[in-house]
């Protein structure tokens, strides 16, 4: 049906009157319709008889009539300089909360090593579990497949030149060194590092966490230490198996693709790999496993009230703990190079 002109509907003079009396049913579109009857009316210098509504329909009536339409107006776009300064404001923010869990972090760490007995000891062989033997699957296929990779890549220029062999050398320095820890690490953010934001983000909005702070206990101490200290242990222990893993990946290439004795890989791995080596993995590992527990509890604690914000805390945990890790290994090339190891 074509919209009605109300307009047409006002007298030109005399009084526009209402009657609603017989009615049986009625709903807001009435008073709506009033509404604007009467604002153009009121254009038109016509009296209005509002006698015969009923009395809901009137107070409606009265009611909007008593309030003013606002019109819609659009956000003002920011400037650059504003948005640079919300920008290093957030940044600022979130310098000072990770300094401030820090603290409690080591505070929390100096009273459980004063005080053993208040540590939780059972949730954190619950925890050694979780981030340890639980994850081995996972951690062992992108182990396999990154020496595979690796292997792969490296055997198509090597071949060129006569020397599958180092094949080995390839795969085992770059495992012990770089791939294993950082392959790792990513998977623990997105294994156990979200994990972490989740849990605590969820306890954070069902005010679990503040019913704890209300009975004097700390929510750093008995949350957040346990899983850093879990995922701490437990990194470099999962890093070797990646070693092994991806050092038997590459050798499964080197057999079927290049004609490479099992025996002659792991001779020429142990060859090429010192201690040294896998040492430095396994510094690395334990500092990227901080990164990771560290970047989840906090996010944790920092979540928001609503359900969503749990969301919101679990992707930031890995997005910043992935960024940390990158981060992290590039000033330990840089030390690596300046110590000469």
């Amino acid at each position: 049906m074509p919209e009605i002109d109300l307009r047409e509907l006002v007298p030109s003079s005399g009084t526009l009157r209402f009657e609603a009396g017989e009615a049986e049913a009625l709903d807001t579109s009435l008073a709506m319709t009033v509404t604007r009857l009467w604002e153009a009316a009121d254009d038109a210098e016509v009296e209005v008889d509002a006698s015969g509504l009923p009395e809901s329909v009137s107070k409606l009536v009265a009611l909007a009539r008593a309030v003013p339409e606002q019109e819609a107006q659009s956000p003002e776009k920011p400037s650059l300089a504003t948005i640079a300064g919300r920008k290093a404001l957030d940044l600022w923010e979130s310098l000072e909360a990770a300094l401030g869990f820090g603290g409690e972090l080591a505070l929390a760490l100096w009273n459980t090593l004063s005080q053993p007995r208040t540590f939780r000891w059972r949730e954190f062989c619950v925890l050694l579990g979780d981030c340890g033997f639980r994850a081995l699957p996972i951690v062992g296929l992108i182990a396999f497949l990154t020496g595979l990779i690796l292997a792969f890549v490296g055997a198509i220029q090597f071949r060129a030149f006569g020397m599958d062999l180092y094949v080995a050398d390839l795969v085992g320095v770059a495992m012990s060194r770089e791939m294993a820890a950082m392959m790792t690490s990513v998977i623990m953010a997105g294994r156990s590092g979200a994990a972490f934001a989740a849990h605590l983000g969820t306890m954070k909005v069902s005010e679990e966490i503040d019913a704890l702070s209300t009975f004097g206990f700390d929510p750093v101490a008995m949350l957040a230490l346990p899983r850093i200290l879990a995922l701490v242990i437990m990194m470099p222990l999962l890093t070797l198996y990646a070693n092994l893993v991806g050092y038997f990946g590459g050798a499964v290439l080197g057999y079927f693709m290049l004609d490479i004795s099992f025996a002659q890989y792991l001779f020429e791995t142990q060859t090429i790999v010192t201690t040294r080596d896998i040492g430095i993995g396994l510094v690395k590992s334990a500092v990227f496993g901080f990164i990771v527990a560290a970047s989840g509890c906090s996010e944790g604690l920092r979540c928001g009230s609503d359900a969503a914000a749990v969301g919101h805390a679990a992707t930031r945990s890995v997005v910043l703990s992935i960024t940390l890790i990158v981060i992290a290994d590039a000033v330990f090339a840089v030390l690596c190079e300046i110590l000469k190891i």
